[in-house]
């Protein structure tokens, strides 16, 4: 099913301060720029909710400026005081987070590439080589083991 993005100048038509509830485009919309919960370091990328930033009892538009996705998780810790929310003045569309004391929250680094060596092999006290095609198993006391 295909559904229009009404547009005036190239940008999608908000609705305001006409309805709290986000329309079905404009949080196809959001969905499609911010890919998945917006919270540093979440992977998260299903279930997610459309959030005002400057919340709908405050003032807040349902623009697509004031509006962020969040996995419900990170959306119940918003409204419960556990972190802020903040519009990144240098990137449109971004947004920057805050523990409730201010502390700015990153996204974990990276962690570094794997060694692109083989890890060395273990040639035993004696340096021979373990050959686990001969191999046999047995249990204390009895015969081999059936295979």
């Amino acid at each position: 099913m295909l559904q229009p993005v009404w547009e005036r100048e190239g940008s999608p038509v908000n609705v305001g301060r006409t309805h709290r509830i986000v329309p079905r485009r404009t949080r196809r919309l959001i969905e499609d720029r911010d890919r998945g919960c917006t919270y540093p370091g979440c992977l998260t990328i299903h279930h997610l909710e459309c959030h005002h930033v400057t919340h709908w009892a405050d003032g807040g538009p349902t623009d697509m400026t004031n509006l962020i996705s969040l996995c419900p998780h990170h959306h119940d810790r918003h409204h419960t005081g556990d972190y802020t929310i903040h519009p990144d003045p240098e990137h449109p569309g971004r947004f920057r987070f805050a523990t409730r004391h201010g502390h700015p929250i990153e996204p974990l680094a990276a962690p570094p590439p794997p060694d692109t060596a083989p890890p060395p092999r273990y040639t035993g006290p004696t340096n021979e080589i373990l050959h686990l095609d001969q191999v046999r198993f047995h249990r204390r006391g009895s015969g081999p083991l059936r295979q």
